[in-house]
């Protein structure tokens, strides 16, 4: 027991190498074997199901971040975690590979992952399986600070223009029939609906810039295809870049 690589081929070039960079590594103190974890499904009641034991056997222990572990194994036997959170009893084959923070994250029996916007909420987002979870998380520059990541976004479908302006290309591995990506180590582009306002809302494309220059280039890159439109801005920085390259700026928070 003790460390192990994360599993080879798994993921994207692009996110194995943010991962390793950050010295990402599965914990084998923190997964137990497949026996293991259907005896913690069932003293919890639920069914047990392979997509739940496979996940466990690929990922558990997964750390891929100071403050993140992935692992149905960790979650279930972590009682100072487990004590603070819900899982809501209207959806029993959910089933919790992470509870961290506001953001948890469910795998059902089709082995895909949920996570939440706030503990005991209702799924808000959704990926077919959890190497696009993770896929997407790097696209958004989930795996570094804060303020590291400029975010605008707009009302418009425009994240292709975007991309052929700036060179990047397609970012199949975060891709489905639902949202689109693009993204470098620079940049991520999101058409999709919101992942906050519902099924019901427009799609739109959001924007996750790593620096100035890049951000001030996307925003330059809307306002040359289709105007001055306007864009959300969370942060004023941001807010001040995408207006100086002439996109009008409205505020959010979130």
């Amino acid at each position: 027991m003790g460390r192990a690589p994360i599993v080879a081929g798994v993921f994207s070039e692009l996110t194995a190498r943010y991962l390793e960079e950050r010295g990402a590594y599965r914990d084998l103190e923190r997964t137990c074997p497949p026996e293991d974890v259907e005896a913690l499904m069932g003293d919890m009641g639920w069914p047990v199901f392979e997509a739940a034991l496979s996940f466990e056997q690929r990922f558990g222990g997964l750390v891929p971040n100071d403050y993140t572990v992935y692992g149905i194994c960790n979650t279930l036997r972590n009682d100072e975690i487990w004590s603070t959170c819900e899982v809501d009893d209207e959806e029993p084959h959910l089933v919790p590979i992470s509870l961290v923070a506001d953001h948890a994250c469910y795998i059902d029996p089709l082995g895909q992952i949920w996570r939440h916007d706030m503990i005991a909420a209702r799924p808000v987002l959704f990926a077919p399986s959890f190497e696009v979870l993770i896929e997407r998380d790097t696209a958004r520059g989930d795996w570094l600070h804060p303020g590291d990541i400029h975010r605008l976004w707009v009302g418009e479908e425009v994240g292709e223009a975007v991309a052929v302006a700036l060179g990047i290309a397609r970012f199949d591995a975060a891709s489905d029939d639902y949202e689109t990506w693009w993204a470098d180590r620079t940049i991520g582009l999101r058409e999709g609906r919101s992942l906050v306002d519902g099924s019901d809302a427009p799609r739109r494309t959001e924007v996750y810039a790593r620096g100035d220059a890049v951000l001030s280039a996307a925003a330059r890159a809307i306002a040359a295809a289709h105007g001055p439109l306007t864009v959300v801005c969370p942060w004023p920085s941001t807010a001040a870049l995408a207006g100086d390259a002439g996109l009008h700026v409205q505020g959010s928070t979130h």
